[in-house]
Order: C-alpha cells, then structure tokens, then sequence
C-alpha cells in the first residue's frame, strides 16, 4: 500500500469514525410520514397528526425525548419536546435541578449562582402554538424536529452540545433562568431555524 493510499484510508476511517449519527433508522420527514405535503399550498396537519409525529420521531432520535404534560383545555395531548445532544439528554435531571437553584434566589448565592451558571447549558424554548388562529409555528414545528433529529451540520451539533431546547405544542412552558448571563437565547439558535 503506497503513502498516498494509506492516507487516504486513515482519513476515511477518521471520517467515519468521528461522524455522529442522529439515530439508528432513519427518520421519515413530516411529509412522508403523515403521506401529506406539510407546508404545501392549502394543507394543514390537524394537532393528532403533529403530535403523533413528534411521538414517532422520539424513539428514532436520541436526541429528542417527547413528554406529555397533561391535557390541554380542549382535552387534546400536550407535549413537550426536550431537544439536546445525547450527552445533555442523560444528564436532564441534573440540568432541571440545577436550574431549579437558580430559579430561586433565595436559595443560591451570588457566588454558587455564577458557578451553576457555567455549568448549566442554555435553554431555549420555542412555544409553537398560543392562539388557535396562528397555525404556522406547529405545522413548522415538525420540520424543526425533522432536522435537529437528523442533520450533523457542525452548527446543528454545536447548538445541541450547547443548549437545551424545549418546544411546546400548545399552552406555556417556560424555563427561568433568572441571574443567568445566558438567559434565554442562543447566538447559534437563530441561524439554526434560518436554515444557515
């Protein structure tokens, strides 16, 4: 085997040894999966059909865990979506706890609240649905699980790494973070739903 050639193997094995993979089975797009043109002129996807995809993405992706919160005022489902790297998903308690200290003032000093702050991870929520008249954000919220489920773009994984975000198909979520210098934004969030 020439130089060139065991080059070229070393960095194929480089390549394909270091790509993370979002899951083992491939996830189906909202489109194929619901067999309807999500976001074509004039289709909607009812809230059964959004929900049931994001319940069917979860065991696809480790990167996303789907919860169900309780019922919403018109009994519908309501879920919530925690989307993080894996690394981040095996840790959730920690990172819920931790944000529970400095939540409350009262319980974290100045000093501690600066040293769970470096420790914690940005959250970031996007709540896909308030009134029942904007029905843009929930049809938009399966494409959004579609590629944090999926892509491996290094931006994409820097956001995982770094955040934790929530999406919730109907009412309020909120994550507080109060005293955080990271309070509710990411600086790579933004251009991860302008598809940069």
């Amino acid at each position: 085997m020439t130089c060139t050639s065991r080059i070229f193997v070393a960095l194929v094995a480089t390549v394909l040894l270091t790509t993370p993979v979002a899951s083992a089975q491939k996830a189906p797009t909202p489109s194929e999966f619901l067999k309807i043109d999500v976001g074509g002129d004039g289709v909607l996807a009812t809230y059964e059909q959004i929900a049931s995809y994001w319940k069917a993405i979860d065991p696809l992706s480790d990167r996303i865990t789907v919860q169900e919160l309780g019922q919403t005022t018109t009994g519908h489902q309501y879920i919530v979506a925690i989307i993080t790297s894996p690394e981040n998903q095996r840790k959730l308690d920690y990172y819920r706890e931790l944000n529970n200290r400095l939540y409350d003032p009262r319980r974290t000093s100045e000093e501690e609240a600066k040293k769970l702050i470096a420790e914690g991870k940005t959250i970031v929520v996007v709540q896909c649905a308030i009134h029942s008249t904007e029905v843009g954000a929930p049809q938009m919220s399966m494409e959004l699980a579609y590629r944090f489920a999926t892509e491996n773009t290094p931006r994409l994984l820097d956001v995982l790494l770094q955040d934790a975000l929530g999406t919730a198909t109907s009412g309020a979520w909120r994550a507080r973070r109060r005293r955080s210098r990271r309070l509710v934004t990411s600086k790579a969030f933004p251009a991860v739903c302008e598809g940069a």
